[in-house]
């Protein structure tokens, strides 16, 4: 994904949006993830970047905990 980035300057056409989003984020959601956070990082955002990657990260830590602890209720 990051190769597909580098190499389409124009994300917002069609076809970067398929490649990148629909086909590439379908099958790997985690590159999906990196590429908006590079994205904030070299707008020089750090506020949105730190509380998208801090967000991201505990949400998924804690969907990831709560649907585990749904199939292994005691």
């Amino acid at each position: 994904m990051g190769l597909g980035i580098g190499w389409m300057t124009d994300l917002r056409s069609a076809a970067a949006l398929f490649l990148l989003t629909g086909f590439c984020g379908g099958f790997t959601t985690f590159s999906a993830f990196g590429a908006d956070a590079l994205r904030l990082f070299q707008a020089k955002e750090p506020g949105p970047f730190l509380l998208y990657t801090l967000a991201s990260v505990a949400t998924g830590l804690l969907a990831t905990y709560i649907g585990y602890r749904i199939t292994h209720q005691t």
